[in-house]
């Protein structure tokens, strides 16, 4: 299985989490279940990255509303936005050493295509240019 898809069934249960906050064991599994995913690396990707992003929610949700225009917050941007965000700013600033920024990024627009807005995709990338540009020195 392709690290694109494990991305993908990552994304969808950071979606989900988004609305099920306290169900993470019920969503988790019932994900994986609807998606057959079987495969052991993908399986400790999904893993790795649906327990950081609920780890470091706080942080990475600062990392957001820190890109964010002044008169803007998290309440106006898509749960599908945030979900895609989280899981690049996670790995951007979480896994730098196992996925290229350039990887990251364009995993993260290719997620936008797929389930955002057609004007989405601008703000997403804007963003998070200037996650990484704030982070520069650390990523």
């Amino acid at each position: 299985m392709s690290r694109k898809i494990a991305r993908a069934v990552t994304f969808k249960i950071i979606y989900q989490l988004e609305f099920q906050k306290d169900n993470f064991d019920f969503v988790y599994e019932q994900t994986l279940e609807e998606e057959k995913i079987t495969d052991i690396s993908a399986l400790e990707y999904i893993n790795k990255v649906t327990k950081g992003v609920l780890q470091y929610n706080k942080e990475i949700e600062k990392n957001i509303i820190d890109s964010l225009k002044e008169s803007w917050d998290l309440s106006r941007i898509s749960k599908i936005n945030i979900a895609i965000l989280k899981v690049a700013i996670f790995e951007l600033v979480y896994m730098k050493e196992e996925i290229p920024v350039k990887v990251a990024i364009n995993e993260a627009l290719e997620l936008v295509e797929t389930y955002g807005e057609p004007q989405d995709k601008s703000f997403v990338n804007g963003i998070l240019a200037k996650i990484l540009k704030e982070n520069s020195e650390e990523i």
